[in-house]
């Protein structure tokens, strides 16, 4: 494997034509710190990043990363269905690369509200879940629901849940909010108060109509 010092993207070249096969794009925030790529054995499908304490699995067909899982790894294969890994102390290891949330409902890549709700069933009881928008981290506990405010323009949503056991599911969405229809509230309110100081003013005339007749009476 090549070393590297931050890795924020994984780019898959050809070595015939020397164009791009694939593309993984890391979550926001992630990075490993002088670590190495390891190729999964048996399938083009994966590849793994191993930093000094964790491993990161990356699904090269769907583009995405799978999950992180806290073990140093020296090598890693797949076997039948399952990703194996070995430690440096010579254990073998299956990762457990199912979900471990499912969304009520997907994420929208368009949206006029500049409100989202996302609601989710962890696999495990006690997940936390994390989620980040661009980067910042807007939303982190073990609820099943949270309603993110978002602001008109491009959003990178990041959701990461750890169960608790080493293991930390990720999932990458992208969402676009529009700009919001603006009504013509000046008019309205120019209106309410006209409507109010005529009122006023009427009032005001038939009190003094009726003063200065009270005057003349006398």
């Amino acid at each position: 494997y090549e070393t590297y010092m931050f890795l924020k993207k994984l780019i898959i070249i050809g070595t015939r034509d020397f164009g791009i096969v694939s593309e993984v794009k890391l979550g926001s925030g992630d990075g490993f710190d002088n670590g190495g790529l390891l190729k999964v054995d048996g399938s083009d499908r994966y590849a793994a990043v191993m930093g000094q304490t964790d491993l990161s699995l990356l699904d090269l067909s769907e583009q995405k990363m799978v999950a992180s899982y806290k073990v140093s790894a020296k090598n890693a294969m797949q076997i039948a269905d399952d990703i194996v890994v070995t430690t440096p102390g010579g254990e073998l290891l299956k990762l457990n690369t199912d979900k471990s949330f499912e969304l009520a409902q997907p994420v929208p890549d368009n949206s006029a509200d500049h409100m989202l709700n996302i609601s989710w069933t962890p696999a495990q009881d006690y997940s936390i879940m994390t989620i980040k928008d661009n980067g910042t981290v807007v939303y982190s506990g073990a609820d099943t629901s949270a309603s993110i405010p978002l602001i008109q323009g491009e959003h990178e949503i990041d959701l990461s849940m750890d169960d608790g056991q080493g293991k930390i599911y990720k999932e990458m969405h992208s969402i676009t909010v529009d700009q919001q229809k603006t009504f013509p509230v000046l008019p309205a309110v120019l209106t309410a108060v006209l409507l109010t100081a005529s009122l006023f003013f009427g009032i005001f005339r038939k009190t003094r109509i009726a003063a200065r007749f009270k005057e003349a009476a006398k």
